[in-house]
């Protein structure tokens, strides 16, 4: 006999998975139809999306045209720094507040109590700057000269579709043994592509490139921290008039100890130019200013955005950038939209400028990296009003939600890169250069924009793992441990 099926949704409980016979139009006498459970739906949907979002970055990282694969490698190195980036200084600056700062100033500290928290935020933020510069000389082997590489070139295996891509090879297994730089090499019954490489000076650079990038985006959030205090402490946070003035505060703040630091590290033209020493020292200069133009860029480019909310809301974001129990209509969400805008259109009037030096950088940074808050917290607002999404319960308030929102802005970034592209392929001569500049600082705040969304995502999915612990407390320091 056929098993009744629940009146609500359709949705079975355990005892109702049962095996059912279908009879009706379209069946087959004694064919099997299974019913399936929320659950089982939620799963499914999150297996296909995850299969087909794998292929989407495979097509993505092995796209016909070269500068596709390096904006695509660009922003998922993006993403993956920021991910480890927020989820380390979050775990630190967690337990720093649980075991340390709540229990002396307290939780929501006023008075003398809440400048001391302030002023310790900035100590924290310096503590994260010069282990950044210590870590970016240590990798650079600008520290200690006799770990330093030794500059020996060597034939090295040269096709990536290989998995010994990058391995030396034997002088006998060369071929043409005329060639300086590329030749020939047989290994076992192939013969492939070989280039001579300096192993030691790559791997030196490349380590020094993915540590300056990752501490660079913990010490910008640490200055977000510092500066979110600021923004909040009871001066600043009156208006939003007043809470510009803080960015501004924090920007001159940063050119202090930019100008500090500089100061502090050895230059490269102080020693022999044909030494050993002067590549080492060139190579932490040039990482540490890139570290420090990046969480310059990161955390002004918050904090403006965070007081041009307040003067479009009336309401000041949290630190995190939440306004919590507050939904925001077409107006506010179409004014930040705007708002985004006028950053992409300030970023290209910039670059046409033609303005050049480390100020000018900062500057095209900042703007980037706002053009790509401000489409985050608008797409945010849109999709927690959109009454189609409250109806279903996958606003951005639920794991669905956040998801959808991470996909849609992840798409919505690579078609925009790959339009740029194509406007940058049809240029020619200086006007090359030009786009060329414009599209990089494009995608530089798209990666800000796909790499925060699905760290929101990701939080939510530890602060999800972590709810069956009891206890407010205990819970988000676990969230942030597991993270």
């Amino acid at each position: 006999s056929a098993a009744e099926l629940p009146s609500e949704g359709g949705v079975v409980g355990v005892e109702e998975q049962k095996v059912i016979f279908k009879d009706g139009m379209g069946g087959i006498p004694g064919e099997e139809e299974e019913h399936f459970t929320r659950e089982d739906i939620s799963c499914s949907f999150m297996l296909m999306g995850m299969f087909f979002f794998t292929m989407v970055i495979f097509y993505l990282v092995n796209y016909p045209d070269d500068d596709i694969k390096r904006y695509s490698w660009s922003i998922i190195n993006t993403t993956i720094s920021i991910f480890c980036a927020v989820l380390i200084f979050s775990a630190a600056d967690e337990v720093l507040l649980t075991f340390v700062l709540n229990p002396v100033l307290g939780e929501f500290p006023r008075g003398w109590r809440q400048v001391g928290h302030v002023v310790v935020e900035y100590f924290l933020f310096v503590c994260w700057l010069l282990a950044a510069e210590v870590m970016i000389a240590c990798f650079a082997r600008a520290l200690c000269a006799g770990d330093r590489p030794e500059g020996q070139k060597q034939w090295v295996i040269h096709d990536t579709l290989r998995g010994d891509h990058g391995n030396p090879v034997a002088e006998s297994s060369i071929v043409f043994r005329h060639t300086r730089e590329k030749s020939v090499a047989k290994i076992g019954q192939l013969e492939v592509f070989v280039t001579v490489e300096d192993l030691e000076r790559q791997a030196s650079e490349r380590r020094t490139k993915c540590w300056s990038m990752l501490f660079a985006h913990m010490a910008g959030f640490a200055m977000i921290s510092a500066g979110g205090d600021l923004q909040h402490s009871e001066f600043f946070r009156e208006n939003w008039i007043f809470s510009l003035l803080s960015v501004v505060l924090n920007v001159l703040f940063l050119l202090l100890i930019f100008w500090i630091s500089a100061r502090l590290r050895p230059r490269g033209d102080e020693s022999d130019a044909d030494s050993e020493e002067a590549a080492p020292v060139d190579l932490w200069n040039n990482h540490a200013i890139e570290a420090e133009d990046e969480l310059f860029c990161l955390a002004i480019s918050f904090l403006l955005v965070q007081a041009l909310r307040f003067q479009v809301t009336g309401i000041l974001p949290t630190k995190a950038g939440l306004e919590p129990g507050e939904n925001f209509g077409a107006r506010e969400i179409w004014t930040v939209y705007g708002e985004a805008v006028l950053f992409a259109v300030a970023t290209v009037a910039v670059v046409l400028s033609g303005r050049t030096g480390r100020l000018a950088d900062l500057l095209r940074g900042t703007l980037s990296m706002s053009f790509a808050w401000c489409l985050l917290f608008a797409s945010r607002w849109m999709f927690e009003s959109w009454p189609l999404l409250v109806r279903l319960r996958i606003s951005p308030f639920s794991i669905e939600g956040r998801l959808i929102l991470s996909l849609f802005l992840s798409a919505f970034a690579c078609s925009v890169i790959i339009v740029l592209d194509q406007i940058e392929d049809a240029a020619t001569g200086d006007d090359r250069r030009v786009t060329h500049k414009i599209v990089k600082n494009i995608v530089t705040g798209l990666s800000i924009l796909v790499g925060f969304t699905w760290e929101t995502t990701m939080d939510g999915c530890t602060e999800a793992v972590v709810s069956i612990t009891h206890g407010h407390e205990r819970r988000r320091l676990v969230s942030k441990l597991i993270g």
